[in-house]
């Protein structure tokens, strides 16, 4: 449990610190540090994945990454985050639904974690719990009232707890809630 609320700590704080740059600084400039910080996640990947362990990085690969993956893919859910956050700035230009979707991935997937592992009681889908599901609606939605109109919030949460709900290992929320969240509110806002 000590482990895994660091892990989603970082996860939380690194969430909402991206998705107010993403609303604070130009496109432009994003999709110059979001390709950078994507292949040198792939670099640092690769490397740990070969045993070069790079100092810093490495201890923050341990501290934030599951076991599992540190034989398989290390930083395999940075690299997706990435991704999803380099397509989006790729395909759309309105910031908010961008910085909405990360928020719901960072507040959503952190607190479904931490409550699905503290009170998680009612399964379903396997490894997915009724607690959890309803913490990630919860807190999704409490982050995205700040940028969003009430309506707007729900949807978003909802959007972004259907789409955990169903993700695996073969399908990684990482990516799919960035993208699912981005394109569903800028859709209902009539964005572009």
């Amino acid at each position: 449990m000590i482990r895994e609320l660091r892990r989603k700590s970082i996860h939380i704080l690194l969430g909402v610190l991206i998705a107010y740059l993403v609303l604070v600084l130009s496109r432009d400039l994003l999709i110059i540090l979001s390709s950078i910080s994507l292949i040198s996640a792939l670099l640092f990947s690769l490397l740990a994945k070969r045993g070069i362990r790079v100092p810093l990085i490495y201890t923050i690969l341990e501290a934030c990454e599951r076991e599992s993956a540190m034989v398989t893919v290390p930083g395999r859910g940075a690299i997706l985050f990435l991704s999803g956050i380099l397509i989006l700035l790729l395909l759309i230009r309105d910031s908010l639904p961008i910085a909405s979707a990360i928020l719901v991935l960072a507040l959503g997937d952190g607190f479904a974690t931490l409550a699905g592992i503290k009170w998680g009681r009612h399964r379903f889908l396997g490894r997915k719990s009724l607690e959890g599901s309803l913490a990630f609606l919860f807190a999704s939605f409490i982050g995205l009232l700040i940028l969003l109109e009430p309506v707007y919030a729900l949807i978003g949460a909802l959007t972004g707890m259907l789409i955990e709900a169903v993700s695996n290992d073969v399908v990684d929320d990482n990516l799919t809630i960035p993208l699912g969240v981005s394109i569903v509110l800028m859709m209902l806002r009539g964005g572009h």
